[in-house]
Order: C-alpha cells, then sequence, then structure tokens
C-alpha cells in the first residue's frame, strides 16, 4: 500500500435505505413527554368522537343483568368473591362484583355519571396503549393503534352500559398490562394481567401474547421465557380458581350452549369463521345486515388496501424493517386468538365483543400501511371515522319490535331497552317517591324482547332498595282478580312518554266491558264504560284511551249507531295509529252507512300495517263484492 493510498479516507459501504427513526434506538426515537405529544392526545380525544355520536342515549341507565349484579352487591348482603356475583353464566369477581359494588349505588343514582366513568377509563385505555406502542412505533401509527377500539359503532354500548365493564375492564387492565410489559416491569404487568382476567376471560390472548411483544423491554429468550412463566403462571391460577368456582356455583353457558346439540353439529371451522367475519365487520363500524353505506366502506377498503399492496410491492426500503413486520405479526396473532375465544358464544352476536380483538388488528394494520407511507395510515383514519359516523343515532321512542340488525344485542337494541327503563323509573320516582313494603307494581304491553331488561322484580327492587316489592305481568294481573297493585305501567309504542301510568281499576273496567261486549249485553257494556269515563286517567296514556274508545264504538256499533261508533272509532285511531282495531270499526261504520268506497280505503289503510288480518281481508273482499252494485 502506498502512503497515498494509506492517506485517502476509505469509503465505508452504503448502508441499506432506512427511515431515520430505523437507525435510533427506542429511548432516543422517543423522548417528549406525553402530555406534550399531539398525537398521544390525538388518540385520546377520539373518546370524544365516541360521546359525541352517543349523545341522546340513556347513557349509563341499568338495564337487563345489570340488576342481578346490583340487586347482589346492594340488597342481598351477600359480598363473596367465590361465585357468579349475580350471574348464572361466568365468574367475573372484578366486573360482576367490584365493580357494582364500588359503583353500584352511582348508576342508580345517576347513570349519566356512570357513563363519563366509563368515557374517563376509556382514555386511560388508550393513553396506555399509545404510551406502550409509542417507544418502539412512530406517533401516527401508535395513535390508530390505541384508539383502534374506540372508533367503531358498538363501542358506543361499551360507553352506555353498565354491563360491558366486562369489556372495557379486560380493555383498561390488559392496556395496563402491555404498558408494564413495555417497560420490563413483570410484577406490575402480572398483576394487571391478574385483573384483566377478572374482568373476562379473553385475557388469556394478553397472557399468551404480551411476553413475546416486538422491542419490549423483556428481550432475549431467556427473559422472554421468564416472563412467559409469570404470566402463564397468573393464567393458570385463575384457570384452576374460575373451574372450581364454576363446579361449586353450577355456573354454566346462557341458553345451554354448552349442551345443545344442534350447535354442536357446527363445525369449529365454520364457528370460527362466523367470529372472525363479524369481528372485521364490527371492528369496521359495519352491522350483520346490508345498510346504504356498507358497499362505500368495502370499496374505501379495498381501494386502500390495493393501493398499499402495489407500494409495498415496489418499495424497496420496508424489506429492512424486520421490527416493524414483527409488529404486524404479533397484532394479527392478537386479533386471530381473541376472535377463536368467541367460537364458544356462537351463534349469539353481539358487536362489543370484537373490541378486545381489534386492539391487534389496530397495530398490524397500522405498522403495515405506513410502511408503504403515512398517507395510508391517514385514509384509513378517515374511512373507519366515515363508516363511525355513518352508524345511525340513537332512538328517540322505543319502537314495538326490536330492530333487525343481525346481532343478538347491539347499541340499538341496548338504546330501546334503556330508554324503556328509563321512561318506567322517572314516571315511577315522580308519582311514587316511596313504595309501600309488598306493593305491587304492574305493566301493561311492554314491547316484544323487551319485557326481560326489568328483571323480573329486581328492578323495581333495585329502584326503591327494597326486596320485598313484586313486579306482574299483565297475564298474571288478568287472572288474579284479588292482586291489587299501586299501579300499572304502560307502554306507549313509537311516542313520548315512553310509558304512562295507568290506575289498575280502570284495566279491570276495560276487561269487564269486553266481557259484555261479547255477550251483546249492551246495558252492562254502557254502565261499565260510564264507570270507566269517571276515572281520571293520564291524557299520555294514549294505548288505553285507545282502547276505552274501541269499546265505545263496539258500544254504538251494538246500539245501532253506526255515527257515533264512527267518531269513537276515528278517536281510536288517532290516539294510537298503529291499532289495528280503531281502523277495522271505523271501516265497519261506514259499511253501516253504505259509505263503501271509504271502507274500503280505511281498510287497505289497515292491511298495510296489519296484512295477515284475516278479519280485515274478509271484509274487504265482501265490500269490494258490492261496489259494482252500489254504482
Amino acid at each position: 500500500m502506498t502512503a497515498r493510498s494509506a492517506a485517502r479516507p476509505r469509503k465505508s459501504p452504503t448502508p441499506p435505505s432506512r427511515a431515520p427513526d430505523e437507525t435510533r434506538s427506542g429511548s432516543e426515537r422517543f423522548r417528549a413527554p406525553w402530555f406534550n405529544d399531539r398525537w398521544c392526545w390525538g388518540a385520546v380525544g377520539t373518546v370524544v368522537l365516541l360521546v359525541w355520536h352517543s349523545v341522546g342515549a340513556p347513557l349509563g341507565e341499568p338495564v337487563a343483568e345489570d340488576f342481578d349484579f346490583l340487586s347482589r352487591a346492594l340488597l342481598s348482603g351477600q359480598h363473596t368473591l367465590l361465585d357468579g356475583g349475580g350471574s348464572a353464566a361466568f365468574w367475573r369477581p372484578v366486573s360482576h362484583q367490584l365493580y357494582y359494588l364500588a359503583f353500584g349505588r352511582l348508576m342508580l343514582w345517576e347513570p349519566r355519571l356512570m357513563a363519563a366513568v366509563h368515557a374517563l377509563l376509556m382514555a386511560v385505555a388508550v393513553w396506555l396503549v399509545y404510551r406502550a406502542l409509542r417507544p418502539a412505533l412512530s406517533g401516527p401509527v401508535s395513535a390508530v393503534a390505541a384508539s383502534f377500539p374506540v372508533l367503531a359503532e358498538s363501542s358506543r354500548t361499551v360507553l352506555s352500559w353498565p354491563s360491558q365493564f366486562v369489556d372495557l375492564g379486560l380493555w383498561l387492565f390488559t392496556a395496563w398490562a402491555l404498558y408494564e410489559t413495555t417497560r420490563g416491569r413483570l410484577w406490575r404487568a402480572m398483576g394487571a394481567l391478574a385483573l384483566a382476567l377478572g374482568c373476562k376471560e379473553l385475557a388469556v390472548v394478553a397472557a399468551a401474547l404480551l411476553p413475546w411483544v416486538p422491542g419490549s423491554a423483556a428481550r432475549g429468550m431467556r427473559e422472554r421465557l421468564k416472563w412467559a412463566i409469570g404470566l402463564g403462571a397468573v393464567a393458570l391460577v385463575w384457570a384452576g380458581v374460575y373451574v372450581w368456582v364454576r363446579h361449586r356455583a353450577g355456573l354454566e353457558l346462557p341458553h345451554h350452549l354448552e349442551h345443545s346439540g344442534a350447535l354442536a353439529k357446527v363445525g369449529l371451522l365454520a364457528r370460527y369463521q362466523w367470529a372472525w367475519w363479524n369481528s372485521v365487520r364490527a371492528t369496521m363500524s359495519l352491522p350483520l345486515v346490508t345498510t346504504s353505506y356498507v358497499g362505500w366502506v368495502w370499496m374505501g377498503l379495498s381501494v386502500l388496501g390495493a393501493l398499499a399492496a402495489v407500494v409495498l410491492a415496489f418499495k424497496r426500503a420496508w424489506r429492512w424493517k424486520g421490527a416493524r413486520w414483527q409488529w404486524v405479526g404479533w397484532g394479527l396473532a392478537w386479533f386471530a386468538l381473541s376472535s377463536a375465544t368467541l367460537v364458544v358464544i356462537y351463534p349469539l352476536w353481539q358487536p362489543n365483543r370484537s373490541g378486545y380483538g381489534s386492539v391487534g388488528m389496530g397495530v398490524a394494520a397500522a405498522a403495515l400501511l405506513e410502511l408503504a407511507h403515512p398517507v395510508f395510515l391517514a385514509a384509513l383514519l378517515a374511512v373507519r371515522i366515515g363508516a363511525f359516523a355513518a352508524a345511525p343515532g340513537p332512538g328517540s321512542t322505543v319502537a314495538k319490535l326490536a330492530p333487525e340488525t343481525g346481532a343478538f344485542l347491539d347499541f340499538a337494541h341496548l338504546v330501546r331497552l334503556q330508554r324503556l327503563m328509563e321512561g318506567t323509573r322517572l314516571s315511577l320516582a315522580r308519582a311514587y317517591p316511596t313504595l309501600p313494603h309488598h306493593a305491587i307494581v304492574g305493566e301493561h304491553r311492554a314491547p316484544l324482547r323487551a319485557e326481560y331488561s326489568y328483571g323480573g322484580s329486581l328492578a323495581l327492587q333495585c329502584w326503591y332498595r327494597d326486596t320485598t316489592l313484586r313486579w306482574v305481568r299483565y297475564e298474571e294481573f288478568e287472572s288474579d282478580p284479588s292482586m291489587t297493585p299501586v299501579t300499572m305501567v304502560e307502554y306507549q309504542p313509537d311516542r313520548v312518554p315512553i310509558v304512562a301510568l295507568v290506575p289498575p281499576i280502570a284495566l279491570r273496567l276495560a276487561d269487564e266491558a269486553s266481557a259484555s261486549i261479547l255477550r251483546h249485553d249492551w246495558t252492562a257494556t254502557r254502565r261499565t264504560l260510564d264507570s270507566l269515563d269517571a276515572i281520571p286517567i293520564d291524557p299520555g296514556a294514549a294505548l288505553l284511551r285507545s282502547m276505552i274508545e274501541s269499546r265505545h264504538a263496539l258500544l254504538w256499533i251494538g246500539l245501532g249507531r253506526p255515527v257515533d261508533a264512527e267518531r269513537a272509532a276515528r278517536s281510536a285511531t288517532a290516539l294510537w295509529p298503529e291499532s289495528p282495531n280503531g281502523r277495522y270499526w271505523v271501516a265497519f261504520a261506514l259499511i253501516q252507512q253504505d259509505r263503501l268506497v271509504e271502507a274500503v280505503a280505511e281498510l287497505d289503510s289497515l292491511l298495510v300495517s296489519a296484512p295477515d288480518d284475516t278479519s280485515a281481508l274478509g271484509m274487504r273482499r265482501a265490500v269490494l263484492s258490492q261496489l259494482p252494485r252500489s254504482h
């Protein structure tokens, strides 16, 4: 080597093309405090969007199984953690016992404050996931991934329903465990995992995957095995106690899913496909039924995926980012395992159950799209926000029929039940601030597939903190003439107020009038209706007042007074437009007045809402057969 060549500076090989962040350690890449991190605030701020899209619903209103847990926590005097805590299916001591002991009185006193607590805990969960991901991933990727469970239509259920602390607590404590894992704090991660398992069984996914978090503080195979043993030990202890409690308390899955011969014939692969595909749809805020915006969402996602794939195929730099691909694989494994755990509840789909797996989907999707180009990350966020915003807002009334969304329970179903509960609770509280011991309250015409939301008598007992109170169905009241309820809660379909309180004697007299009408005893009918007219009835009790007017119409028809009958029947229809009886007797009175064309029009209107009404169909045919002779 010559002196000249020795003095010449030697050129080092050109390193592979890398993004600046990939050449630095996690601590060098991320030093800014979280409160100065705009991406952190952006992720947490998505909770505001969730609350905004839920405003108008009776947020936090206890419903259905909430009353099982509230009754056990507040009224039974039993506080052991070694049973279902009010559940006949699951042992979840954190979400079923400790949660209702801590917040039960608050959710009964002011339910919306309970929703505010849920919103705050959601924000904490997002913050924990963001902080866990941020040392290894960029701000945009961490923000999109951390907020993935929030920007889903189904998360409105988690925000609004106290019972869904099972999913919120699972998400919150898993986020804490993930945060501690990325900081290398094993004992804290084990404690957080134990709390997550105490909320819901799906936390076994975290026990299996947290030791293998890419880029975590637990580096090296020996260290990761130590974490796997520690977290696995927590899961094994929990599983042992879980099996013991289930056997001791006689717990089993709802609807006898464990012993269903019909479900046993459905293959495991078919169940997994059901769970996986429904989870994908729910994560993208898409219902199981087709809606006007579903096609646009799929089109947007398809175009986004195709363009990103093309860019990745021709981009050289992505091949050097092995650490990023580890995050993609880990996230996909999280989503796949979380979806697999849902096969046991086939076919009872609730979209909020997809939220846990969506954490992994968010990590995988965000990490992969940024590899192609950050613009794809922004496009994914735009599509998800659009699908989330397109989901229908909360309904303002309680429909007679449950919405057909394809789900066993979702936000639309929940709002319907919560409005019924809120309307009943507030109406009773205004009219009866207190109730005597052993008082009876009855219901009249509860909407279909909604009566279970009262939990039998538990809702009434929790509202008044009195286990002696009794809630009875109308059929029970009708069959027992000696029963004397304090009041009857009458459901008002598709209108506000949702319920009205009616005197039990008014329903008794209405039934007596019907019986005398069937006997054609018009004297007794008139006497009964006169007594009924003398009873003060809430003007908002449209259903009962419509029933009374219909009976008046029948009385006038029986007495040969079709003009009076028409007036009464039209009054019944005005009070309750959906009533088939009102329009039927309007048509009948019109026929008696030889106004056949008008009668056909009334019957046509009736058959629009009740196409299978055989009496109306028969009357229409008879009238049509007379029309040629009448003109």
